[in-house]
């Protein structure tokens, strides 16, 4: 699948012209929403949501530029660590691909900036080599990481740099590893070895017959 573009903004989620914005509740917490939302999500019963781990909801947005919220539920804060960002982000993500939607914006929790770029970045990638491409199967596109206005973009820049080129290096074994054996036979294999080693001007030695 297409790598997704990420961009950094020192700005709320809601304010992004983007179809979605994922803003992360923790539980009995009210999260800051335009009043219209945030007037739509105080008559939501805890049942529907409350912010527990694994909660989603829609919410339509008429009060700034995002058109819809998705709420998602990160469960207690004092249980807040990076796997459960990781795995709160994955399930965003997946549910915005889910609806067709091919841009978003997230509001990055705290310092968490890595696990949810690694659980975006993972989460949206699609094997799509032998299938008819739909709305469904294509991911997003372009997501916006939505920081706190204190937050050293320098820094936070140099981190997604580096996320973002160890995930890429994931999703491309991930690709080879979905394909079946008669498309990447080992000469293919080798090929793609040589072509990395080009890129990145590493060593590549390539081991065959009684070298094996």
């Amino acid at each position: 699948s297409a790598a997704m573009k990420l961009t950094l903004a020192p700005a709320a989620a809601h304010a992004q012209h983007v179809p979605v914005a994922v803003v992360f509740v923790a539980e009995k917490e009210s999260p800051a929403l335009p009043p219209a939302a945030a007037a739509l999500r105080r008559r939501l019963t805890d049942k529907e949501f409350s912010g527990a781990d694994r909660q989603l909801w829609l919410l339509p947005n008429t009060g700034s530029a995002a058109e819809r919220l998705l709420l998602v539920g990160l469960g207690k804060r004092a249980e807040l660590n990076a796997e459960k960002i990781r795995r709160a982000t994955g399930s965003a993500i997946k549910r915005i691909a889910s609806l067709g939607f091919n841009r978003a914006a997230l509001a990055v929790v705290e310092d968490q900036l890595a696990p949810t770029i690694e659980a975006a970045l993972l989460a949206n990638y699609r094997f799509t080599r032998f299938k008819a491409p739909d709305d469904n199967t294509a991911g997003i596109e372009h997501l916006t990481l939505c920081v706190a206005g204190s937050t050293d973009l320098r820094a936070a820049r140099a981190t997604l740099r580096r996320t973002q080129s160890g995930c890429e290096a994931a999703n491309f074994v991930r690709e080879l590893g979905n394909l079946p054996a008669n498309v990447v036979t080992p000469a293919v294999l080798a090929d793609h070895a040589r072509q990395v080693a080009r890129q990145y001007k590493l060593k590549c030695t390539v081991l065959a017959g009684a070298e094996l």
